[in-house]
C-alpha cells in the first residue's frame, strides 16, 4: 500500500517592508523654521504680542522637550 502525501503550496513571498525615511538635518532646520514663520504669522495677523514672548517660548520648549525624548 502506498500513501497520498501532499505538498503545502508555497506561500508568495510578502514584499520587504520599505525603510522608514529619516529626519535629516536639513529637514529639521526647514521645519523649525516653517514653525517660525508660522508663529511670527499669527502673532502679526492677531496682534496678539504675547505669543512670541520670552515666556511663552520657554515654556513651550519645556513642554516640548519631555515629548521629544519620549518619541
Amino acid at each position: 500500500m502506498s500513501t497520498p502525501t501532499t505538498t503545502a503550496p508555497e506561500k508568495a513571498q510578502a514584499a520587504p517592508p520599505r525603510p522608514r525615511p529619516k529626519l535629516t538635518w536639513p529637514v529639521v532646520l526647514l521645519l523649525v523654521a516653517g514653525l517660525l514663520i508660522i508663529v511670527s504669522a499669527v502673532r502679526l495677523i492677531t496682534g496678539a504680542d504675547g505669543i512670541t514672548a520670552t515666556g511663552q517660548m520657554s515654556a513651550a520648549l519645556r513642554l516640548a522637550v519631555p515629548i521629544g525624548l519620549a518619541g
